[in-house]
């Protein structure tokens, strides 16, 4: 190995430990902006949830799994004041928006919306879960209309933004090859 092929591999792995710190302060000003409680129709978005599907949609099953798990604890620690299924949600859809557009659909465009109607169903049985857990003094009806719908087109939409987020940030370090994953 010469000494060219040693720096160029450095630099290799220096953009890649930027392009993964840049992903990982994105996730941590998510979180914080998320547990802010700033609401839109009434609802808190998961933005969150929304970045961590675009990782792994982006990225791959593994990136996925380890962004969603290290979510699912900012958010937690962050904002959960007890039962919390953000850990088992956000590593689980993590890992399926990794792992799912290599067997079913091709990594594109119109496959992440389908994926987005995908998790965001995930994402709306979880919080109908958490709902039932937790609430005792709303019918489940009056809770479709004014929490559970209302989050689930906000993820929807908050998914769009973040996928054209995490594509800009990692053309910006992959650059546009032919091998690249998207």
């Amino acid at each position: 190995m010469t000494v060219s092929e040693r720096k160029k591999g450095r630099l290799s792995a220096l953009s890649h430990a930027l392009y993964v710190l840049t992903f990982s302060l994105l996730l941590v000003f998510a979180a914080v902006l998320q547990c802010a409680d700033i609401e839109v129709f009434g609802v808190t978005p998961d933005i969150c949830f929304a970045l961590i599907c675009a990782i792994g949609f982006i990225l791959g099953e593994r990136y996925g799994a380890i962004f969603g798990l290290c979510g699912g604890v900012l958010i937690w620690a962050l904002g959960s004041g007890g039962v919390s299924l953000s850990l088992m949600l956000f590593a689980l859809c993590g890992y399926l928006c990794g792992a799912l557009p290599d067997v079913i659909l091709r990594r594109n465009f119109l496959s992440y919306l389908v994926f987005t109607a995908m998790m965001g169903g995930i994402h709306l049985l979880f919080t109908l879960i958490y709902f039932i857990m937790l609430s005792e003094s709303y019918e489940i009806w009056e809770a479709f209309g004014r929490i559970i719908i209302p989050e689930f087109i906000l993820c929807v939409i908050f998914m769009t933004v973040a996928y054209g987020a995490v594509r800009l940030i990692y053309r910006l370090f992959k650059g546009k090859k032919k091998d690249s994953r998207i």
